[in-house]
C-alpha cells in the first residue's frame, strides 16, 4: 500500500516553501512577491480549507516544534471558525477553548507521561 503523506505535513511542507522562497530572495518582498501571489492563488484554490488549518494546528509534530505557529493569525483564525462551525452549544464552544488553551501550553492531560513521550518521538523520527 502506498503511503500518502496527510494534509498536515503537505500544509507544513507549503509553509516551508514559501519561507525557503523568501529566503532565497533575501527576504526582499519586491523579489519574490510575484511568486509567492502564484503560489498562493493556487493553494488558495486547490488545498488551503479551513479544515487544513485545523489538522495542522492540532499535529503535536508541527505545533510543537513551530514556534511561529501560535502566533500565526490566519491558522489560528481558521481553526476557530471551524471550531465554531462544528459546536453544538455554547457550553461544547467553551469546553474546546479551554482544551486547546491546555494544547497550546502543553499543559493537563497534554503533560501526560504518554502525551509527551509520543510527542518526543514525532519529534525525532524524520518524515516519511
Amino acid at each position: 500500500m502506498k503511503k500518502v503523506p496527510s494534509i498536515s505535513f503537505i500544509y507544513q511542507a507549503m509553509m516551508d516553501a514559501r519561507n525557503q522562497i523568501k529566503k532565497n530572495f533575501g527576504d526582499n518582498e519586491s523579489k519574490y512577491k510575484q511568486i509567492l501571489d502564484i503560489v498562493d492563488r493556487r493553494w488558495n484554490v486547490q488545498l488551503h480549507h479551513l479544515l487544513h488549518a485545523v489538522v495542522h494546528c492540532l499535529n503535536p509534530k508541527h505545533f510543537y516544534n513551530n514556534q511561529q505557529m501560535d502566533n500565526d493569525d490566519l491558522l489560528l483564525d481558521g481553526l476557530y471558525e471551524c471550531i465554531r462551525k462544528l459546536c453544538s452549544s455554547l457550553e461544547n464552544l467553551d469546553d474546546i477553548h479551554t482544551d486547546f488553551s491546555k494544547y497550546r501550553a502543553g499543559s493537563g492531560n497534554f503533560r501526560l507521561e504518554e502525551a509527551i513521550r509520543h510527542i518526543e518521538d514525532k519529534r525525532r523520527s524524520p518524515d516519511k
